[in-house]
């Protein structure tokens, strides 16, 4: 007979630390094991060989249990590759590095007309897309768009006066263009025989976006956010457009040759769909999708090709479910744009360098040689406002928040909080947002939604978003708010304050020393996150930072003060009539976020 009071050993040692999986092999042993083993001295070979299977069993259920968490959701996961999925899953496209934005200024010349009356207008002349622009931190930007320049007098800013100083020589024009972080590359992948679900990778690292992809018989590749999008939306000129029309209108596109952007532990791919060569059909020698015809819907009618029924699924004619074709034995040219530095942020006032313009005349045949050489040796640069788009990296909590979020909006902003979640959500391409909130205009009749935004500059501070970043935004927001909506997007105003502590000190700290650390330590934990714009400053918190360092015995005070002058911001903001009841609280304006700037803004004094 079996006996079923024979102890069965406890093998279980989840969810425990080294000492205790100790403990349990050592009784483990005592108890199954007492003629065998019975040298339990710490220094013996069988107690090494206990501990090593103690660190062992440690180190697996720490993995198991690492493991769990981050399969289990965004909400436990801490490891940014994990993270990286999760946010692709929801359709945040994190698989390029940040890309920031804003407005450059060109000053060129325009000579002198030959009487003196003016400028010389045949001198007219363009900047072209694509002049390429430095920093002294190594950063490289590029123009976006060609820009004319209007030799209008009123765009004069300077003039240069001949040797004597007797005539003017040539006109300064001022010249507004915008610009974006990084430089154009271009590399040739082979592609061999047809391989489902292809990807091909750009060994760079510094991949901000995917500009054109097309392939040695002159086929384009369009980039989707999923392979399951058939259809692209592209902006045509709208003909029959009138002053008062629209330029342009959008017309929806099927794409049989699509991909996505994916990023695998750092790694920048582009993936295609399985279908093949194969399943596409030539219609007056274009491409198009065997089932985008409507001959191809017939569904299973005995064989036949064709659809007797009066009435089909319009839907299906976009339809496939190859996922898009991916690209067989040619040749891709890939054309991307490339990141030159890690922050790409740059202050106001530092882009002076112009390492490659081109400048086009109306006619050039017409015009002196030297005058034109002259005017192409003598551009210069530089922004007056930051450009920002560069965004440090959030905590995995915070991206955990957005995260969650995101699958919460479907794709759509009903809620405040859908807002929020879509603006940190902008593809990293376009730039990315630091800080926004959503409040709604009260005083406005058809109830606008105000939405507040903040970026940040090259050393992490806190700064307002560069123009063509809204803009960016604002497109983004328009393709994703609700139709019944109208949001305008403003700067956030960076309130700046400071902070006066008097604590008292344990015996044993360093009085010479203490004030320094305690300064230290204070704006590291307070600084360590941005508020959110509107958020409180809490007069608490900063009691509760205070009690919890290991010199301090109590806090006796802690006031708060607004910091303007050079170097901060001109917001005034009247601490006193805003604190709450309590004293706690200081309330703060729902255009407003607060920023300590540096440490030297907190002060104090020890007893």
């Amino acid at each position: 007979m079996t006996d079923n009071n024979t102890r069965q050993p406890d093998a279980n040692f989840t969810n425990l630390t080294f000492d205790e999986i100790r403990k349990r092999i050592m009784a483990h042993a005592e108890s199954y094991y007492p003629e065998t083993y019975k040298d339990f001295n710490k220094s013996s070979f069988g107690a090494m060989m206990i501990d090593m299977l103690s660190l062992v069993s440690e180190q697996l259920n720490f993995y198991a249990q690492f493991i769990g968490n981050e399969s289990f959701g965004p909400g436990h996961a801490t490891s940014p590759m994990v993270l990286d999925e999760h946010e692709t899953e929801v359709g945040d496209p994190t698989a390029t590095s940040m890309t920031s934005y804003g407005v450059v200024k060109f000053y060129t010349l325009a000579p002198a007309d030959a009487v003196q009356s003016g400028v010389d207008l045949n001198y007219k002349h363009k900047i072209l897309m694509g002049a390429r622009l430095t920093s002294p931190e190594g950063g490289v930007f590029t123009t976006l768009q060609d820009a004319t320049v209007d030799l209008n007098p009123e765009f004069s800013v300077g003039t240069s006066f001949s040797t004597d100083g007797s005539r003017v020589n040539y006109y300064i024009y001022e010249t507004e263009v915008p610009v974006v972080s990084g430089e154009i590359k271009e590399i040739s992948v082979e592609v061999g025989s047809h391989r489902r679900f292809l990807k091909v990778e750009l060994k760079d690292y510094s991949v901000s976006e995917a500009i054109t992809v097309v392939d040695s018989s002159g086929n384009k590749y369009y980039e989707v956010d999923n392979l399951g999008q058939d259809r692209i939306y592209m902006s045509v000129p709208n003909l029959a457009s009138k002053p008062d029309q629209v330029p342009s209108i959008m017309m929806p596109t099927p794409v049989p040759r699509r991909y996505t952007v994916r990023k695998e532990d750092g790694r920048y791919f582009l993936q295609f769909g399985y279908g093949s060569e194969d399943s596409v059909v030539y219609f007056k020698g274009k491409a198009k999708s065997k089932v985008s015809l409507p001959f191809n819907i017939a569904a299973d009618v005995t064989g036949k090709d064709y659809n007797k029924a009066l009435s089909f699924d319009p839907t299906m004619l976009g339809h496939t479910n190859k996922f898009g074709i991916a690209p067989q034995n040619t040749t891709l040219t890939i054309t991307y744009r490339s990141n030159t530095t890690e922050n790409t942020n740059a202050a106001a006032g530092t882009i002076t360098g112009a390492s490659s313009v081109e400048l086009l005349f109306d006619d050039e045949s017409i015009l002196d040689s030297s005058k034109v050489d002259y005017i192409r040796q003598n551009i210069t640069v530089n922004n007056d406002d930051p450009i920002n788009g560069q965004r440090i990296e959030y905590s995995a909590m915070e991206r955990s928040i957005n995260i969650a979020a995101k699958r919460g909006t479907n794709g759509r902003c009903v809620t405040a909080q859908d807002y929020v979640a879509a603006s940190y959500l902008m593809p990293s391409k376009f730039g990315k947002i630091s800080r926004a909130s959503i409040d709604q205009d009260r005083n406005d009749i058809n109830r606008r939604l105000n939405m507040y935004v903040m970026s940040q500059d090259r050393f992490g501070k806190l700064e307002q978003a560069s123009a063509p970043l809204k803009q960016n935004l604002k497109t983004w927001i328009e393709s994703v708010k609700m139709i019944t909506d109208s949001i305008d997007i403003y700067d956030a105003k960076i309130l700046n304050l400071g902070l006066e502590f008097d604590v008292s000190l344990k015996n044993t700290s360093n009085y010479a020393s203490a004030i320094s650390e305690i300064r230290e330590a204070l704006y590291t934990e307070i600084t360590d996150v941005f508020p959110q714009i509107g958020e409180p400053f809490s007069i608490f918190e900063v009691e509760r930072i205070l009690n919890s360092m290991d010199v301090v015995n109590g806090v006796v005070s802690v006031k708060v003060k607004n910091k303007i002058g050079t170097g901060y911001s001109d917001i005034r903001h009247n601490i006193s009539s805003n604190v709450s009841p309590d004293g706690k609280m200081i309330y703060i304006p729902a255009d407003f976020i607060w920023e300590i700037k540096n440490a030297k803004d907190i002060v104090g004094k020890v007893n």
